[in-house]
């Protein structure tokens, strides 16, 4: 089995056995054997259980908003996320609701997450502007970073998320104005990395 079909293993294990426990109460050996992988291949691929649930997070975010200013605007970074959201909300929203002894790996989990978009953003803006942020900037990709986690993880949590445009600008509304103009690019397709494997269907069925 290759790594990437490793790690899909895994992860899709991990999403069948969460519906039962939460993430802290299942053991890696429970999760080799529903993936059908050794424990030597699962650390071969990630560092624990944690990494695990974030590469696939990760994944989400790096062909959606992690592209801004890369390979597509503001509109389509966000569309792309919603929909990786919206497809794969079980899996997401057992990752951000997680019990018992849950509050520190969570808070980790959550922190890597937000810091993986404020550097993405900090570096992108540097790029696009040729100089670093500025103290009010920096603040401001921080702020919005944050608030782009909090939102997203109230909008999954609906019983019926909206990804009209509608919804896409009202959102977009709340990115800083200096922020939004340096990284709104025009969409290049051409030169978007490829999807190893379709995000929108990892976990319900890849």
């Amino acid at each position: 089995m290759g790594s990437l079909e490793s790690k899909i293993a895994i992860v899709r294990a991990m999403n069948e056995l969460m519906a039962e426990q939460s993430l802290e109460e299942i053991r890696t050996v429970d999760i080799c054997a529903k993936a059908g992988v050794s424990r030597q291949t699962f650390y071969r691929n990630f560092a624990d259980k944690y990494d695990a649930a974030i590469w696939f997070m990760e994944e989400g975010a790096w062909h959606s908003v992690r592209q801004i200013g890369v390979t597509c605007g503001w509109k389509t970074g966000h569309r792309r996320l919603f929909a990786f959201v919206a497809n794969n909300r079980g899996f997401i929203e057992r990752f951000f609701q997680m019990r018992g002894s849950s509050a520190i790996g969570k808070t980790v989990m959550e922190r890597t997450i937000e810091q993986n978009f404020i550097i993405h953003y900090r570096e992108q803006y540097e790029a696009a502007t040729g100089c670093a942020p500025d103290e009010k900037i920096a603040f401001q990709i921080t702020a919005f970073a944050k608030m782009s986690i909090e939102c997203i993880k109230e909008w999954q949590s609906s019983s019926d998320p909206d990804q009209s445009e509608e919804y896409i600008d009202i959102f977009l509304s709340a990115v800083p104005r200096g922020l939004y103009d340096a990284l709104d690019i025009a969409d290049r397709p051409q030169d978007a990395p490829e999807f190893a494997f379709p995000l929108t269907t990892l976990v319900a069925g890849y």
